[in-house]
């Protein structure tokens, strides 16, 4: 995939590659470098005049050390959720190095928020700012496009407590064919709760994004950029809490339906122990008529026979009254 220059000539935004760049960095406000291979690399940091992280590198820095600068080059890693609409949510690292004039980004994988956020960037040419403005308005883009996985998720954790709590079914055969899918449900369970893991793990990852670049270029923000960060610094602990909500909400549910599928195991148990009941007594009939004794006898009355089957389902039907009496069926 090649990797897009965005520039700003003649309040209008120019889309470039490497092949038509223009001669030097002056008018670029954006490159996104999307899966460079080497020579990309080596090209882009002989136009920006920047060291460009490898993807080694990217997955290699731990947590503390995402967040530097170099050179006058502010770099950032943070981690975005892909494919958030497929049973396979994925987390990936993406490189923010802003200058003073510029933004680059540097990523593997290929989030909703970039595409949508270089549309912006032709239907709106904004004058030309700092490298703060446009990191801080592609940030904007990936919380809004967060904020929507969110309530994404918390529908679909509607819809899972609907299903395991839909109102009680009279009629048994249409309660036998709408019964839930339990194997189903604690899939989707699943599903969501890796979710919401991941998105909180995004969050997080952004939320100190933008404390280090706030306390890193605040000198140098204007005063629309630094409301922008303040903004996001309130918006995403609001995004936090309801991951926690939506968490808590997983968690309760999960519990809910193995809880669910424990009464439907036992239930399932309680007809087999009140079956083995039922039919103890007349097999202890059976068997004691079944004795090889020679003096038995009932063996020669002319109605031992009835008397063994009216003995037999006698005893049947005493535990399954009294089972009834006690509403245990």
């Amino acid at each position: 995939m090649p990797l897009h220059l965005y520039c700003h000539q003649q309040q209008h935004i120019t889309q470039h590659t490497r092949i038509d760049a223009p001669e030097d960095a002056s008018s670029l406000i954006w490159c996104d470098l999307a899966h460079p291979d080497k020579e990309e690399e080596e090209w882009a940091e002989r136009f920006l005049g920047i060291a460009i992280p490898t993807r080694e590198e990217m997955h290699e820095l731990e947590p503390s050390n995402r967040f530097y600068v170099e050179h006058g080059c502010l770099y950032a890693t943070i981690s975005i959720m892909t494919n958030a609409q497929t049973p396979m949510p994925e987390l990936h690292a993406v490189s923010l190095m802003v200058l003073d004039t510029s933004l680059i980004t540097l990523r593997y994988s290929e989030p909703y928020a970039f595409a949508h956020y270089a549309k912006n960037l032709h239907e709106h040419a904004p004058v030309p700012r700092t490298g703060s403005s446009y990191a801080i308005g592609l940030i904007q883009e990936i919380t809004n496009r967060i904020a929507d996985n969110i309530d994404d998720s918390g529908r679909a954790l509607d819809v899972l407590n609907h299903t395991l709590f839909r109102p009680a079914i009279t009629d048994p055969k249409e309660r036998q064919n709408s019964a839930p899918d339990f194997d189903e449900i604690l899939r989707l369970i699943g599903i969501q709760a890796d979710k919401v893991s991941k998105i909180r793990e995004s969050l997080l990852s952004i939320e100190r994004m933008v404390a280090f670049l706030s306390n890193s270029l605040h000198h140098t923000m204007d005063h629309e950029v630094r409301a922008h960060c303040t903004m996001l610094l309130k918006d995403i602990p609001a995004l936090l809490d309801q991951l926690d909500a939506l968490s808590h909400k997983t968690g309760f549910l999960l519990e809910a339906a193995l809880g669910l599928v424990g009464i439907k195991q036992t239930a399932i148990i309680k007809i087999f122990s009140v079956v083995s009941v039922v039919f103890l007594p007349p097999t202890l009939v059976a068997s004691i008529y079944g004795m090889n004794f020679q003096l038995m006898p009932e063996l020669q009355w002319n109605l031992g026979y009835p008397l063994a089957i009216f003995l037999m389902l006698g005893s049947a039907w005493l535990p399954y009254r009294l089972f009834k009496k006690k509403k245990w069926l």
